[in-house]
């Protein structure tokens, strides 16, 4: 057998502390200091611990190339088991064939085939189940009395956050600026712009402006060729290089003359791509559990996932760790555009970082090292009972001098 060292491994030293249960069953409260060594596994995101051996064992695998194990055991005197344990854990990659640590050699192949910078793929995958981080509490579906509750409960907890408004402590001069306002249509969208998360169950949406959505927000208006094969697209919102890798497939909950399922929008041909019809109460708790939770996601009408395809930008600008922030910024303009042409179309609209990756994966049938869900956008028929569709806010005028 072959092994080596993951190119995406990383190690943490964390100090923890722990009660002497002896002297507290004697009535002594006593706590001890501890150092925990952890790995992290960059191409799932797992952090797992590990003993001051392993890690010898590790820092003597080379990652650039491929050793015998047996070579390994020998100059350290191990027990096989060692490496036989470490490679089932991901923590050594091995060319044996079972299932388990193919699956461990391939994933580190794909990051460096699609041109991950270590950092950005611990942080992706860090990062991609959601529910594991989204506090139940303030998952923001509740009527405003229960979010007020909540909050203030949450805020018992943890303090307040920072103040919402931020100045500089000193500064030479202020200066007032003229009031900027602004007319027209531009201005209005802009202040309609808002977070909608109550839908209505009664009608469906209808096609049309689904169709509009897709093609102002989402789709090509335009092309460039930079070189023989080399394709860039124009749409309405910039992107990092001119590269667009963000695809679109919307889960489409309650939207008149089409299934109820996920499609990826062919944005070459302007179409839905029917990937998989879904019974609608499916539907619903399928949406909900890729947003972590958040069940007002599956009373929408329509979800979008934005899914990127990372070596579109990765190709480009090689193993960089900004690289995929600037992917992330791509997601952020694209759910902008889509809030004000969901503004100009009287729809109710939210957007969603809080994405399940893995679940998304699994529903697209995609390798999270190649492609990945990065956000979702979701519309629907806006709901006006007595608890309102959106948050209310009070109009803001700057304050004047001081």
């Amino acid at each position: 057998m072959r092994i080596k060292r993951p190119a995406y491994l990383f190690f943490n030293l964390e100090d923890r502390s722990f009660v002497d249960i002896a002297k507290f069953l004697r009535g002594e409260l006593k706590t001890f200091a501890t150092i925990s060594l952890q790995a992290f596994l960059g191409s799932t995101g797992t952090a797992q611990p590990i003993t001051l051996d392993e890690l010898r064992i590790l820092a003597e695998a080379p990652a650039d190339r491929w050793i015998d194990a047996g070579e390994l055991i020998s100059r350290l005197g191990l027990e096989p088991t060692a490496i036989d344990d470490l490679t089932a854990r991901g923590l050594l990659l091995s060319d044996a064939g079972d299932p388990q640590r193919t699956f461990f050699r391939r994933q580190d192949e794909r990051l460096a085939a699609n041109q991950w910078h270590p950092i950005a793929a611990l942080q992706f995958f860090a990062a991609a189940d959601s529910s594991r981080y989204l506090d139940p509490a303030l998952v923001q579906d509740l009527l405003p009395e229960e979010s007020r509750e909540r909050f203030a409960a949450f805020i018992a907890k943890h303090g307040l956050p920072p103040p919402a408004f931020y100045a500089l402590e000193s500064s030479e001069a202020r200066y007032s600026l003229p009031a900027g306002d602004g007319d027209g249509e531009l201005y209005d969208l802009l202040l309609a712009r808002r977070t909608c998360r109550r839908f209505e169950q009664s009608a469906a949406l209808p096609l049309a402006p689904v169709a509009t959505l897709l093609r102002y927000a989402f789709g090509c208006h335009g092309t460039s060729e930079l070189a023989d094969g080399l394709t860039v697209l124009k749409r309405t919102s910039p992107s990092g290089g001119s590269m667009h890798p963000i695809e679109i497939f919307p889960l489409l909950l309650h939207v008149d003359s089409l299934p109820t399922g996920v499609y990826h929008y062919n944005a070459e041909h302007h179409a839905l791509d029917l990937l998989r019809r879904l019974e609608p109460d499916e539907a619903r708790r399928t949406a909900a559990a890729l947003a972590g939770g958040q069940s007002y996601v599956g009373t929408a009408h329509a979800v979008f996932l934005l899914v990127a395809r990372f070596l579109r930008n990765q190709w480009k600008y090689r193993r960089i760790a900004r690289t995929h922030n600037v992917i992330l910024m791509d997601a952020a303009h694209l759910s902008q555009t889509f809030y004000l042409l969901a503004a100009k179309l009287e729809l109710g609209a939210f957007f969603s970082a809080a994405i399940d990756v893995a679940k998304a994966e699994e529903l697209l049938s995609f390798n999270s090292a190649e492609m990945g869900a990065v956000g979702m956008c979701g519309c629907g028929i806006p709901r006006f009972d007595e608890a309102g569709a959106t948050l209310e806010r009070r109009p803001f005028v700057p304050r004047s001098g001081g």
